[in-house]
């Protein structure tokens, strides 16, 4: 079966109300194939699936539009499509309890193979100035040692970790919770276009239609813990959504980082339980960049070498980087040598480079 046809029936069966990772999960157990399960008889479904309002839903969605229908619609409107049979699927999405059943994206998804170089940073949305600072801080100094920054791009901690890494030119990937059609929160939409004119990606499980419903954040937040390599959380009060993403993190068995803060701000709660419950005691960008071993970039925000540093995010000949940098080979080609000897740069059997 081909990965052309089976797209359209995971497509459609993320659209079907009612029917979410883990009955999905259930039907691809039984029927073995999206296709299968899409075509199988209301009967055959029943076994199955024993909540009758689902089983309903999925009745009168398949007698009222095709699966083609749905998957041309969605291509339509400039989104691409990943799903779990597919080579670039993140495989550590499907070490969760409750994969999503498929992903839709905007931009670079080769970024998503980058799973050993990514950092969530979430927190407050109405952090204090120490808690931007820091965020902005983290942010600047992690993505210049070639670390992707990934958030939920809400307000507050998320939207200041990414507007830095944006500022500096270095990728981010952030994570929606609703659809392309409904983006929220509003204000970030400049944001969410600077992510992408700087090879950034954003990614969301919610069809097109799907408005930013309160329970949809929660249910977002194990998608963020689970591409990233290590979380981050800065500030949040005693009920903060993001003790939810550090939970996710924690069972997924991530590496947990918190800031501490002052004993006398509600918003230290979050991240001073964290920290009782066994995540590492951050107070600079160093500790964590020690920690993974990361290699410095040239932090001259102007150098030639940081320029070809942020080209090289997906695998590059010289001779497409020199096209894309406007340079001879005479110049890049030293300077691609010295960020090769430096270890931040690899050059790969195919003589493309990417850093490492």
């Amino acid at each position: 079966m081909s990965t052309d046809t089976e797209i359209k029936y995971y497509v459609a069966f993320s659209h079907i109300r009612g029917v979410g990772p883990q009955t999905f999960q259930h039907l691809m157990k039984k029927f073995r194939s999206a296709e299968n399960a899409y075509h199988a008889t209301m009967s055959e479904i029943r076994s199955v699936v024993k909540n009758k309002k689902t089983c309903k839903n999925i009745s009168e969605f398949r007698t009222s539009v095709t699966a083609e229908r749905v998957y041309k619609n969605v291509i339509k409107k400039g989104i691409q499509i990943i799903y779990q049979r597919l080579p670039n699927w993140p495989k550590q999405l499907s070490s969760i309890p409750d994969p999503p059943i498929c992903l839709y994206t905007k931009g670079n998804a080769k970024l998503l193979s980058r799973y050993n170089h990514t950092l969530a940073i979430v927190g407050s949305r109405k952090p204090t100035q120490y808690g931007r600072e820091q965020a902005e801080l983290f942010s600047k100094k992690l993505s210049q040692r070639n670390m992707i920054i990934l958030s939920g791009l809400a307000l507050g901690i998320d939207a200041y970790a990414q507007k830095i890494a944006v500022l500096h030119s270095f990728p981010t990937i952030s994570v929606l919770g609703s659809g392309f059609e409904h983006f929220h929160p509003q204000q970030n939409l400049g944001l969410c276009k600077k992510i992408l004119d700087t090879h950034g990606l954003i990614i969301t499980e919610f069809p097109p239609h799907i408005p930013p419903r309160p329970g949809n954040f929660p249910v977002r937040n194990r998608i963020i813990a689970a591409l990233a390599k290590g979380l981050l959380i800065m500030e949040g009060n005693a009920q903060s959504g993001t003790l939810t993403t550090g939970a996710h993190a924690i069972q997924q068995g991530k590496d947990v980082f918190a800031l501490p803060g002052p004993v006398t701000s509600p918003l230290s709660a979050a991240p001073h339980r964290l920290i009782q419950q066994g995540a590492h005691l951050v107070t600079s960008p160093e500790y964590i960049a020690t920690y993974y071993d990361l290699k410095h970039i040239p932090n001259s925000q102007n150098s030639e070498e940081l320029n070809i540093m942020k080209h090289l995010h997906n695998p590059q000949t010289i001779q497409q980087l020199c096209v894309s940098l406007n340079l001879s080979y005479e110049r890049v080609q030293p300077m691609l040598s010295h960020l090769e000897l430096d270890g931040v740069v690899t050059r790969h059997a195919n003589n493309t480079y990417s850093i490492v």
